[in-house]
């Protein structure tokens, strides 16, 4: 099984505030869901309720402490190691599993992602959740990146673009 994440963050690494998205772009959400779709998304809990339903066409997994959480379409695990031991039963090597938050988790799989996709607002953006992008810059190299896109409604400039973590070469 292969582990990658994807994540919409700003230049400064935003990626929530809240317990939300701080910007709405409807591209994003349809690459994300283009990229996750047939796979299996990981999540924590404070993600799955941001969300506020499991997704369709994907497995949703959220990692909780709080054993008695249960919702509906949604397997939980209490450690983002029992899950990934999970899926290492069911999937193939070719398969893909995504982490898509929020920032423990992104910081717990960090070291164990292949690939990840971002999408980079290029403008600083208030937040109180951030992804570990010291840490993301440091381990992890450009494999391609989109053309600007421009959102007139968020006045947001961001690209689509592709890593690949350096030891995983």
């Amino acid at each position: 099984m292969k582990l990658s994440l994807i994540v919409a963050m700003s230049k400064d690494g935003v990626i929530g505030k809240e317990g939300a998205l701080p910007w709405h772009l409807p591209e994003d959400l349809q690459h994300f869901k283009k990229i996750t779709m047939g796979s299996p998304i990981i999540m924590g809990r404070k993600t799955f309720e941001s969300i506020g339903k499991a997704l369709p066409g994907r497995e949703n997994i959220v990692i909780t402490r709080n054993a008695g959480f249960a919702k509906k379409g949604v397997r939980t695990f209490s450690s983002l190691e029992t899950a990934l031991l999970f899926l290492e039963e069911y999937l193939s090597d070719d398969d893909t599993a995504f982490v898509i938050g929020g920032a423990e988790i992104f910081k717990e799989a960090l070291p164990k992602i292949e690939k990840a996709y971002v999408t980079l607002i290029e403008e600083k953006i208030s937040g109180d959740v951030y992804f570990p992008i010291t840490h993301f810059q440091k381990d992890f190299t450009l494999l391609q990146k989109s053309e600007v896109h421009f959102s007139p409604k968020e006045k947001l400039h961001y690209t689509f673009e592709e890593y690949i973590q350096a030891k995983k070469k």
